[in-house]
C-alpha cells in the first residue's frame, strides 16, 4: 500500500468492539489453488460474525464488504448491520440511501429507520461549530466504524519491537543496562532488606 505510512505487512481481517478489543481475526493467505475468490468481502463478513448468529448484535463495515445480498443473508442470521455502499439497491427489509454531505455517500442497512433523525456538530473553517441535522443511520455509522482502527492504534502503542533511546542517569552520565534495571527495581520496590527471621520463615514454607 504505497500511500500508507507502513507500506508492507500482513492483511488481517479483524472484528473489534467499541473499546478497540479484538474479538476475532483471521490472516488473509491470498488465493487458494491460484484461483481468485469471488464475493470475498461477503465471505469474510460471514466468517467474522459466525458466533453472533441469532444474537442480534449490530456490526458495521465499509463498502468493500457490502452488498444487498449480504445484508439480506445477515438479517436472516439475526445479525444487524450497517455498511457503506457505492450504488443504490433495494431488497425487502433493507434500506439503501444516498446521503448528501460534502459529496454523495451511499449506505445500506438492515435495521435502521429512515424517519429517525439526529444532530451532529461540524467544525467550520473559521473554527466555529455548526449543528447539522442528519439521519440516525449516518450518525451511527460514523460513531461505530472506527473500532478496528482503534484496535490497530492500541496494538501499535504496545508493540514489543519498538526502538527506544539509551537511558541516561546521574546528571547525563550513561549507565549500563544492568545498573539501569537495578535502579528501576530499587525505585519500584525499595532497597530495604528482609530480616533474617523473615527469610528463614519463607524458606520453611
Amino acid at each position: 500500500m504505497p500511500n500508507k505510512p507502513t507500506k508492507r505487512g500482513y492483511k488481517v481481517w479483524t472484528r473489534a468492539d467499541e473499546f478497540g478489543y479484538v474479538c476475532q481475526f483471521k490472516i488473509y493467505t491470498g488465493k487458494t489453488n491460484n484461483i481468485v475468490e469471488k464475493n470475498l468481502g461477503a465471505r469474510v463478513i460471514k466468517d467474522m460474525v459466525r458466533d453472533l448468529i441469532g444474537k442480534y448484535y449490530i456490526v458495521y463495515f465499509d463498502h468493500y464488504f457490502s452488498s444487498s445480498k449480504l445484508m439480506a443473508d445477515l438479517l436472516e442470521y439475526g445479525v444487524l448491520d450497517c455498511g457503506q455502499y457505492e450504488w443504490q439497491a433495494t431488497v425487502t427489509g433493507i434500506i439503501a440511501i444516498k446521503w448528501k454531505d460534502n459529496k454523495g455517500i451511499h449506505f445500506l442497512s438492515n435495521f435502521h429507520d429512515l424517519t429517525q433523525e439526529s444532530q451532529v456538530n461540524r467544525k467550520q473553517k473559521d473554527g466555529t461549530t455548526q449543528i447539522i441535522v442528519c439521519l440516525q443511520l449516518v450518525k451511527d455509522y460514523n460513531a461505530h466504524m472506527g473500532y478496528v482502527d482503534k484496535a490497530d492504534m492500541l496494538m501499535t502503542l504496545y508493540k514489543i519491537d519498538r526502538k527506544s533511546k539509551r537511558c541516561v542517569h546521574n546528571r547525563g552520565k550513561k549507565i549500563s543496562l544492568k545498573h539501569f534495571r537495578l535502579a528501576m527495581a530499587t525505585a519500584l520496590i525499595g532497597n530495604s532488606k528482609p530480616s533474617l527471621r523473615r527469610v528463614k520463615k519463607i524458606i520453611k514454607i
